[in-house]
C-alpha cells in the first residue's frame, strides 16, 4: 500500500492548496527552507517515480507544483494561460488527478488526512474532485474531522464512491476515568480529586485527557519518577 498523510491546521486554513501541498512536501521531503529550484526538483522526480514517462511526469509537475505554491511562472506548458487561473486549475486538478491513478496503477493507496475541519477551500475541491472523477482508483481517502466541517461542505466525500462515515462519542464517564487510570499507572493510587478534576475538564475528549495532564505534570502537581509517579495536592 501506498500511503500519503496530511494534516490541516488553523494558522494555513486560509492558503490556497496548503494540505494538498502539505501531502506532496511530506511525500518527496520538500522542506519549507528549500530553495525554489530544489524545491521544483523534488517535486518532479518525486512524481517521476510513480509516472513512468519522462513527459508526463514533467507535465503534471509544472501544473501541480503552480497550483501549490511552487513558481511555475516561465513553465512552457503554461505559457499563455497564466492569466487565466481558472483554467491553470482546472488543468491541474486533471493532471493531479492523472497522477494518483498512475500511483495506484500498480499498488492500492491511502490518503490520510487529518483535522480536514481546518482544511483550505481548494484542496477540499481537489479531493472532492479526485473523488468523483475517479471512483474506479483503489484508492481509500481517510478524513478526520469534526462535525464543524458538515456545516459548511454538507455532502463532501459522498458521492459517486463507496463511503463510510465513523461517528466517535465523547468517552463515557466510566471509559474517561480507565483512561486516566491507564495513563496515570505509575500513580500507586490517583487522588479522586485529580480523577474528578479531569474528568470533568475533558468532557469525555480522550485527547483533552491527555493534555490536562500535561498541564498537571508542568505544573508540578503529578511528579514523574522512574519506577513510580507521586501526586502534590498542595
Amino acid at each position: 500500500v501506498q500511503l500519503f498523510k496530511g494534516r490541516a491546521g488553523q494558522e494555513t486554513t486560509q492558503i490556497p492548496y496548503s494540505l494538498l501541498r502539505g501531502i506532496l512536501s511530506s511525500s518527496f521531503e520538500i522542506q519549507e527552507n528549500d530553495r525554489a529550484a530544489v524545491a521544483r526538483q523534488k517535486l518532479e522526480q518525486g512524481i517521476l517515480k510513480y509516472t513512468s514517462n519522462l513527459e508526463s511526469a514533467t507535465l503534471y509537475s509544472h501544473f501541480i507544483g503552480h497550483l501549490i505554491g511552487l513558481d511555475y511562472s516561465s513553465s512552457p506548458y503554461l505559457k499563455g494561460i497564466l492569466s487565466d487561473a481558472r483554467q491553470v486549475r482546472d488543468l491541474a486538478f486533471h493532471y493531479a488527478t492523472q497522477f494518483f491513478g498512475d500511483v495506484t496503477r500498480k499498488n492500492t493507496a491511502v490518503i490520510f488526512l487529518e483535522d480536514i475541519h481546518w482544511a483550505d477551500t481548494g484542496s477540499l475541491d481537489f479531493f472532492e474532485y479526485l473523488m468523483n472523477k475517479r471512483p474506479d482508483l483503489p484508492l481509500l481517502i481517510i478524513g478526520l474531522t469534526r462535525s464543524t466541517l458538515f456545516e459548511q461542505r454538507q455532502d463532501w466525500g459522498t458521492s459517486p464512491i463507496q463511503n463510510l462515515s465513523l461517528n466517535l462519542l465523547p468517552l463515557s464517564e466510566a471509559d474517561t476515568r480507565r483512561l486516566i487510570a491507564e495513563i496515570l499507572q505509575k500513580v500507586p493510587e490517583v487522588p479522586e480529586a485529580v480523577m474528578d478534576l479531569i474528568v470533568k475538564k475533558a468532557e469525555g475528549s480522550p485527547f483533552y485527557v491527555e493534555e490536562l495532564i500535561k498541564v498537571l505534570i508542568e505544573g508540578g502537581v503529578i511528579i514523574r519518577g522512574t519506577e513510580q509517579w507521586s501526586v502534590e495536592l498542595d
